[in-house]
This record gives C-alpha cells, sequence and structure tokens, in this order.
C-alpha cells in the first residue's frame, strides 16, 4: 500500500490558501493527486488558480482593467477557445471556481498577484509546476524546457509571499518528460537541501485515495497533457517509451519523440521559491532587470524577458551533464 500522506509543508489547517499552477497549460492540474485528498473543509479553504495560456481572457474579467477571470462551472466558452480550456473544464469536474490569471509579465505580473492575494486575504501559497523547468539556476544550458512562464511566476510568488511574510511552497513534477537536464536539477535539489530550503519527495502511485478522479479530470480533457499523462502512466508502474493513445499520434507524430518515463517521473518534489530565488544565479539575474521593465508594454516585456535568459543561459557554463 502506497504512503498516502503528504509532507507537512502542504498543510491547510485553517489557511486561506492559493493553489496556483505556474507555468500555463495544465500545471494547476498537478495539484489534484494532493488536493483531492484534502476533506471538505480543507478543500473550501483553497482557492485554486491557474497562469493561463488559455484565449480571450479578458472577456471574462469582471472589468476591462482586471487581469484574473473567475472561471465558473457554467461558464459559457467563446469561439476561441472552443476546444482548448483547462480551467473550465477543471472548474466543472470539481463544481468550484478556477481563477485564471492572464498571461502578463513581470513587474506588472507581482502587482496581479498581490492585488489578488489581498483581495482574497491569502495567508500562503502552494506553487504547482507541470514540469520541472521552474527550477533553474543557468547552468543547464540553452535547451532547458520552457522556463519563459515559470520564471515570471516564480519570481512574482517569491515577491509576494516575501513582501506579505506568506509561507510557500513549490511543487514540481514528471522529471525526464521536458527538456531539462536531470543531472542538473539533482544538483540543485542537493543545493537547496543543504540550504534546508527542501521539503522531501512523496510518490505518487495509482492505489492514492481519489487517485482515480484525478486520471478521470486527465483523461477526459482536451487537448490531452503530456505532463499528466506521463505522471499517471508513471503512478501505474508503466515505464520506458509509452505508446500512450492519448498522446499518439494526436498529440506527438513520431513515436521516437514520445516521452520516455521513469520511476521518477511519478514524484512530486517541494521546495522553498523564496530561498530559490535568493540563491539561484538565474533568479538573481533576472531580478536586476525588474526596474528597467517599469515603462515597457506586455509585449516589450516578453520579448526582453526572452532575450535576458537567452543572453544568461548563453554566457553561464554548462553543468556536467548525466541521465538518472
Amino acid at each position: 500500500m502506497a504512503e498516502t500522506k503528504f509532507p507537512s509543508c502542504l498543510t491547510i489547517g485553517s489557511k486561506k490558501t492559493l493553489v496556483i499552477g505556474i507555468g500555463g497549460g495544465y500545471d494547476v492540474y498537478t495539484c489534484l493527486p494532493w488536493f483531492l485528498q484534502l476533506s471538505l473543509e480543507e478543500q473550501e479553504h483553497c482557492v485554486i488558480g491557474n497562469y493561463t495560456f488559455t484565449d480571450d481572457i479578458h472577456k471574462y474579467t469582471k472589468d476591462e482593467d482586471s487581469y484574473v477571470a473567475e472561471i465558473k462551472p457554467d461558464t459559457v466558452r467563446t469561439m476561441n477557445n472552443s476546444q482548448y480550456f483547462p480551467e473550465l473544464h477543471l472548474a466543472q469536474k470539481l463544481n468550484r471556481s478556477i481563477y485564471a490569471f492572464r498571461l502578463m509579465p513581470c513587474p506588472m505580473l507581482i502587482n496581479i498577484l498581490l492585488e489578488f492575494v489581498l483581495e482574497h486575504q491569502i495567508e500562503q501559497m502552494f506553487l504547482f509546476d507541470g514540469g520541472i523547468d521552474s527550477i533553474i539556476f543557468g547552468d543547464e544550458g540553452l535547451v532547458y524546457g520552457s522556463p519563459l512562464e515559470d520564471s515570471q511566476m516564480i519570481i512574482a510568488c517569491a515577491a509576494v509571499a516575501s513582501k506579505n511574510n506568506l509561507p510557500s511552497v513549490l511543487v514540481t513534477s514528471a522529471v525526464g518528460i521536458d527538456d531539462c537536464d536531470i543531472k542538473s536539477y539533482m544538483n540543485h535539489w542537493d543545493l537547496l537541501t543543504c540550504a534546508n530550503a527542501t521539503y522531501g519527495k512523496f510518490k505518487l502511485t495509482s492505489d492514492l485515495p481519489n487517485f482515480k478522479t484525478y486520471e478521470d479530470i486527465c483523461q477526459t480533457s482536451d487537448p490531452s497533457s503530456i505532463i499528466q499523462e506521463s505522471i499517471i502512466a508513471a503512478a501505474n508502474g508503466i515505464l520506458g517509451l509509452y505508446l500512450n493513445p492519448r498522446l499518439y499520434p494526436s498529440r506527438i507524430a513520431d513515436k521516437n519523440d514520445l516521452p520516455l518515463i521513469r520511476e521518477e517521473t511519478s514524484f512530486l518534489w517541494f521546495w522553498d521559491p523564496v530561498v530559490l530565488v535568493e540563491i539561484s544565479p538565474f533568479y538573481q539575474h533576472m531580478l536586476k532587470f525588474l526596474e528597467l521593465l517599469n515603462e515597457k508594454s506586455p509585449n516589450e516585456c516578453w520579448i526582453h524577458w526572452n532575450q535576458y535568459i537567452t543572453l544568461f543561459m548563453e554566457a553561464t557554463p554548462v553543468s556536467n551533464k548525466s541521465d538518472l
């Protein structure tokens, strides 16, 4: 029988808790194996959000100056998101509101998140990364997942947590599925563990309470999530090159591009995001540019942020790499 008790860092108690996916897409779904084990009272203390790729989110906000939309189970889709709408699918499955954060960059994102935290009286934040590309130091090389969105939200959450003295936890997942170097990831895990900035890891298995509900939510989504499908496969003991019918050929046309599922893919990893930002040379480098972006438009901020990432990764020596 699998261990069913998650690390104490994810304790809800009576605290109003923001549970948020930080990298777009289906990142927020990574919370489900944990969230579905909570009592109904604990679930009521959670406010669930997702930094979103969904189109037309501005059409669901309460006014044109709002950057967060409350997506309810009865929300009506626009034509532009008639198929892809992870937040609405989750709202309908959980029968509760999911807050979709428009894809705004830092430094605007910091103010948006701060306003949301104050409005909803948030007392702690749990961040969920569908993948591991939020853990970035700069020594990983140019090919390292898609850190553009994750890095924005990590910096915003760390800033808000520090400003308001809010406990915060970052949860990463699906090791080996995205284009991230596993050796450097493990080196950074060891480094932050030495700094008392990790809280352990948890192995997901198919016999966890309500795991079948998590599977159902993910496997009735359209399109399917490569990350979530890989986590589910690993939790069911399916390892190696898995010809998953929900991924091939609709999501991945070439069999050789299917993810290689490892035992480590089934683990959730728990980090302190504030200390991550303090220790990571990459995040410290990105923080230096925030003031330069204050007068820029959102599109300009995205362009500059992407350039800063590339320039830093090109200039930083790559660590020695090897697979697990």
